[in-house]
């Protein structure tokens, strides 16, 4: 099971970093002092939270899953975290600069905080599989 969970880690989480290091690197290449705000605010964390929340369902219903009240939260709060990141993402990357402005601040935190979710959510739903298919 512990494998399967650092798989899940390196590949899912860490992979789906790769935006924001991308942007750190431009910055930097720059000259640009990055800041929490120039990483996160343009919703860069959004797709890779409804990635890994779409792949956390698709692990956890379609194995044969005893259903619990723990599989159905996890689950629905994935389905949750899907639906709500992938629209967040159109919208703040719909906006227009001076004409539709954004509050950069309340982006960096909703963003980051679908991602944080996301992976608790996938954390459980692959623990639940792994222990289920023993």
């Amino acid at each position: 099971m512990k494998e399967k969970i650092v798989e899940w880690f390196i590949f899912s989480v860490l992979l789906g970093l790769l935006p924001i290091v991308f942007s750190l690197l431009r910055l930097l290449t720059r000259g640009d002092a990055p800041s929490i705000l120039d990483l996160f605010s343009h919703g860069e964390l959004l797709l890779p939270a409804a990635a890994l929340s779409g792949a956390a369902v698709g692990n956890l219903f379609s194995e044969n899953i005893r259903r619990s009240i723990g599989t159905l939260i996890c689950g629905g709060g994935s389905v949750l975290i899907l639906a709500v990141s992938s629209w967040y993402y159109s919208e703040v990357t719909s906006a227009i600069p001076g004409v539709y402005p954004l509050d950069v601040k309340f982006v960096a935190k909703v963003s980051l905080s679908f991602y944080l979710c996301a992976v608790v959510l996938g954390a459980y739903c692959r623990i639940i599989s792994e222990i289920t298919n023993k």
